[in-house]
């Protein structure tokens, strides 16, 4: 039993990382996997029947319609759930410090039929899909700078005509035109508006990692996690393809705009560390507004 409040954080952290970038039902079994990659201990079905056992309105339980898989959700606003994590798991610990014995809750039980629904993306509110498209098509248009500037140029020759210029006057504009665009410099601008829209949510991933780590009696305690696990883990909670390298860099723009008091990359000799410190979700959201 004494476990049972660290094995609910981390499927309740699992859950809330899942829903970070994605608003569909996840399997159950997913979040069990995640979950314990987390706390580093099995965390099965059988897990979340004892701790529904103490409360059944922790999770809600999903049986998808002409499928054997469980879902499991939340019934809290999706906006909220990240937020309150530590309240939760205090909750939770308290609760279970007050019994005895705990009698594990069927999911077939309180299970609830749904049918299933087609994933879908999601985008939080400060995330442009401008953003997510260049992030995406980035490598192909690292292979082509041109393209970065193809818009503006065919504009401008249109806008020339307009202006009743000869043949060759326009042939000249446009060798200016190319002539002025440095495409490595608007490639290094792409390049910094794709790693600019990955800091919030690899912002809430570290939150809530830390949030998960924490003491029970809500005191802030620095966490250290490898930047390794880390890596892990933001690729498996993430909608989009990013690569290990855009990650590092992300971390690492993060540390500059956060400052060493709330986050440090450490460089010990076989493993980079990250050490997370009082993270304030209101208050660091504020950076991600500006580039």
């Amino acid at each position: 039993m004494e476990n049972l409040p660290k094995e609910f954080s981390a499927i309740d952290t699992a859950l809330s990382l899942h829903y970070s970038s994605s608003i569909t039902t996840p399997k159950l079994f997913r979040i069990c996997q995640k979950a314990t990659s987390l706390v580093g201990k099995r965390i099965d079905r059988h897990t979340i029947e004892r701790i529904l056992g103490v409360d059944e309105s922790l999770f809600k339980i999903i049986s998808f319609k002409g499928s054997y898989d469980y879902g499991i959700t939340v019934s809290i606003p999706l906006s909220k759930y990240g937020t309150l994590l530590l309240q939760r798991r205090a909750e939770f610990a308290d609760k279970v410090s007050n019994l005895k014995t705990i009698e594990p809750v069927s999911l077939q039980e309180v299970a609830v039929l749904q049918s299933p629904v087609k994933s879908t993306s999601y985008r939080s509110p400060s995330t442009s899909p401008t953003k997510i498209a260049k992030g995406r098509q980035y490598e192909g248009l690292k292979k082509d700078p041109s393209s970065f500037s193809f818009k503006e140029k065919i504009s401008a020759v249109q806008s020339s005509k307009a202006e009743g210029l000869s043949l060759l006057e326009r042939i000249k504009l446009k060798e200016r035109l190319n002539s002025n665009i440095d495409p490595k410099s608007k490639e290094k601008e792409d390049y910094h508006s794709y790693i600019h829209s990955k800091s919030s949510k690899i912002y809430d991933i570290l939150y809530e990692l830390a949030s998960a780590s924490g003491s029970i009696n809500r005191t802030p305690v620095p966490q250290s996690f490898t930047l390794q696990k880390l890596i892990s883990i933001i690729k498996d909670s993430s909608e989009y393809e990013i690569s290990e390298d855009d990650i590092s860099i992300v971390i690492k723009d993060l540390e500059r705009k956060l400052g060493p008091t709330k986050l440090k990359l450490i460089e010990r000799e076989h493993a980079k560390v990250i050490k997370v410190f009082n993270l304030d979700r209101a208050e660091d959201q504020k950076v991600f507004q500006n580039k």
